[in-house]
């Protein structure tokens, strides 16, 4: 008999427990949601780990926390979510989707593309353009050896962005902290903020300064300049840091103008007069100031950010005119950069390496008739964004947040390797070759040079190198040589 109560009172409580179980989880799951509607994703994972603590298999809650490690950047966790939610039946179509974008950050091309096969079920439009993408990257592995990259070194682990020529400076958007700045707004928010920089004589920027004349209650940049440095164009934003500036992360975003003076104070700042419609940011201008390329997510478009061309009469623009359906896809066009003759940007939809990939697209009796991938190591698996390149000094930069770098979003210098440097080491007494001499060319800003090469009988060696500044250490047993510096 007493075991009988026992029993029954254990039966009791355990039917006690559970509304109070379930009205936690549920709890959990409507906060977990609030704060990933917010793009409060870091806070999300947390609460949705909570959930998935009570019940390891709840759908919303695997596909959510997945969606916000993407948001973030962190594709290997992702993965690991979108696995096990992929391992149960009847998972929605979109969740597929997403699975085959991670896997294709990873690189792991084979593995997308079923995904996106099987989405193509749903979508056969979407998931079969995404599908030929992965056998583009699979096929495309070579490295280009016209382009070289390399990390620059005033990357901070916050996000680094938008770089743009400012005469021979270089201005780059930025979240950072580790540099003193006035507060970053009336919330707390560390928002980003204009930095202007040079190049060192090593090839790469030196520590940079925050450009004057800019609100420091809202975020700026990406900016471009006109060449004769008279006027700016830049974005206001409200991008979270550690957050992928991509079109799916919901930025609000707009586009300002003003003069430059001769003091280099910003005057007469004023909205873009055609900010309405979408969401307008990524400005470019022509050299000559006359024109300005956009990108905007207005409903006009072919798909989510379309690129946009408008033309300065007197002090007013006009209406911005689709670059049409050869530059412009289903998917989203950012970050153009005309350099007189060819258009860059950055697409989702054309056939890519990863998320974000850099094209090009060339011009035909006054048409955009070709649009081709600039290859690795342009792009990666991940994004890459905002090229520019100076052909006249023959160097320019490109926005990734590919695997190695050091922030949420970060600068790469790129070179472009047109003709072999010919280093010819010789006796400073006599001027006599010093064969075999070692050479330490690590200082290259080409990147990529890790350990000492060896001159040949005749003290020369040469190599392949992307235009820059080259630091040249040098010795011959034992003996330091003098290090020469060379553009």
């Amino acid at each position: 008999m007493l075991s009988i109560k026992k029993n029954l009172l254990i039966l009791l409580l355990l039917c006690l427990s559970l509304p109070a179980f379930s009205q936690t989880y549920r709890s959990l799951l409507r906060r977990a949601n609030d704060q990933y509607e917010l793009k409060a994703y870091t806070q999300a994972i947390e609460t949705y780990l909570q959930v998935l603590e009570r019940k390891e298999d709840e759908p919303e809650a695997l596909a959510k926390i997945a969606d916000c490690f993407w948001n973030l950047n962190q594709m290997e966790e992702a993965a690991d979510y979108y696995t096990k939610l992929a391992r149960q039946r009847n998972v929605e179509p979109k969740a597929l989707l997403a699975y085959g974008h991670v896997l294709k950050a990873l690189g792991r091309y084979e593995e997308a593309k079923n995904y996106y096969l099987q989405y193509a079920k749903t979508d056969p439009s979407i998931g079969n353009q995404f599908a030929q993408s992965c056998d583009f990257a699979r096929f495309q592995q070579a490295q280009s050896a016209e382009y070289s990259v390399a990390e620059e070194r005033v990357n901070s682990t916050a996000a680094d962005f938008g770089p743009a020529f400012l005469g021979d400076q270089i201005v780059f958007a930025s979240s950072r902290t580790d540099i003193q700045r006035p507060t970053s707004g009336w919330d707390g928010v560390s928002r980003s903020q204009l930095f202007v920089s040079r190049l060192g004589l090593d090839g790469f920027l030196q520590p940079p300064a925050m450009l004057k004349y800019q609100s420091q209650q809202v975020g700026e940049g990406p900016a471009s300049f006109s060449s004769d440095n008279r006027f700016v164009a830049y974005t206001r934003n409200n991008f979270i840091s550690g957050v992928r500036q991509i079109p799916g992360a919901g930025a609000e975003i707009n586009i300002y103008l003003a003069e430059v003076n001769a003091e280099g104070s910003w005057i007469n700042e004023r909205p873009f007069p055609h900010n309405t419609g979408g969401k307008t940011g990524y400005p470019f201008f022509t050299a000559d100031g006359s024109a300005l390329f956009f990108a905007s997510d207005r409903q006009e478009g072919y798909g989510g950010y379309d690129l946009y061309i408008s033309y300065r009469e007197g002090n007013s623009w006009t209406r911005p005119i689709n670059l049409g359906p050869v530059v412009n896809t289903p998917g989203n066009e950012l970050s153009p950069f005309f350099d007189g003759t060819n258009l860059y940007f950055s697409s989702d939809w054309h056939s890519g390496f990863g998320g974000l990939d850099i094209f090009l697209a060339e011009q035909s009796e006054g048409r955009w008739a070709k649009v081709s991938n600039v290859g690795l190591p342009l792009n990666s698996p991940r994004d890459d964004y905002g090229f520019i390149f100076d052909t006249f000094r023959n160097y320019g930069f490109l926005v990734s947040n590919r695997s190695g770098g050091r922030g949420a979003e970060d600068l790469y210098r790129v070179g472009k390797a047109n003709e072999n440097l010919v280093l010819k080491i010789v006796n400073a007494s006599d001027g006599s070759p010093v064969p075999g001499a070692s050479i330490d060319l690590s200082g290259c800003s080409a990147g990529g040079y890790r350990n000492a090469v060896n001159a040949d009988a005749q003290g020369i060696y040469s190599f392949p190198f992307a235009s820059g500044m080259v630091r040249i250490d040098h010795y011959k047993r034992g003996v330091p040589g003098k290090p020469r510096s060379t553009e």
